[in-house]
C-alpha cells in the first residue's frame, strides 16, 4: 500500500539507517547459500531453508527528563494568568518525558529470539548467533507447518467419516423402512 511509511522508516532513525542495511546485508549475503531472500511485504520477512521468517529491526529509545523550553514556559505563564482572571484557558500539554533515538539496535525474529546492543557488545559481533536463530525460527516454522498440515488432514479424515457413518445410518433406516414395508405387503397378501 502507498500509504505505509518505508520499510524501517517508523522504527530507527535517519542516522541508524546505514547500520540497520548493512546489518541486514550480512545476514542476506549468508543467508544466499540457503535460499535466503528478503520480502519488504506486510510481516517483513526472510526466506531461510523455503521457510519465511519474520524478522524486525528497531532502534531503541532514551526515556530522559524533558527541559521546559522558553516557548512552553510563556504558554505556561499565560495559562496561570488567565485563571488567575477567572477566564477559561487549556492547561499546555509539556511531557514529562522526552524520548529521543539511542542508537542501540534490535533485531527479533519470530518474536521468539532477540538480539540487541548493550554495552558489551554490538549486534555486528553477533551475526553468527543471529543465523543461528533464524535458521532455528525456520525449523520451528517448518515443523509448525508440517503440524498444521497433519492436523488438516485428521480433521479432513473425520469429517469424511463422520459423513460416511451418516451416509451408512441413513442406509440403513431406508433399508429397514423398506424391509418393514415389505413385511407389511406381503402380510396383506398372505
Amino acid at each position: 500500500p502507498s500509504g505505509d511509511p518505508p520499510y524501517l522508516a517508523d522504527t530507527i532513525s535517519p542516522k541508524s539507517y546505514a547500520r540497520a542495511f548493512h546489518l541486514m546485508d550480512a545476514l542476506l549475503r549468508a543467508l544466499l547459500p540457503y535460499e535466503g531472500l528478503m520480502q519488504l511485504g506486510f510481516n517483513h520477512s526472510l526466506r531461510v531453508n523455503g521457510e519465511d521468517v519474520c524478522i524486525s529491526i528497531t532502534e531503541e529509545k532514551d526515556s530522559i527528563i524533558h527541559e521546559v523550553t522558553h516557548a512552553e514556559r510563556l504558554e505556561m505563564l499565560e495559562y496561570e494568568e488567565a485563571r488567575s482572571k477567572g477566564r477559561y484557558a487549556s492547561k499546555p500539554r509539556i511531557p514529562k518525558y522526552d524520548h529521543p533515538w539511542s542508537g542501540r539496535l534490535k533485531i527479533i525474529i519470530q518474536e521468539r529470539f532477540s538480539f540487541e546492543d548493550c554495552k558489551a557488545y554490538v549486534l555486528e559481533d553477533r551475526i553468527g548467533e543471529i543465523l543461528i536463530a533464524l535458521f532455528e525460527a525456520s525449523n520451528i516454522s517448518r515443523l509448525q507447518r508440517i503440524a498444521a498440515a497433519e492436523k488438516y488432514q485428521r480433521e479432513v479424515e473425520a469429517r469424511r467419516i463422520m459423513e460416511q457413518k451418516k451416509s451408512n445410518i441413513m442406509l440403513k433406516s431406508k433399508r429397514q423402512k423398506l424391509f418393514s414395508t415389505k413385511r407389511g405387503i406381503m402380510r396383506l397378501h398372505a
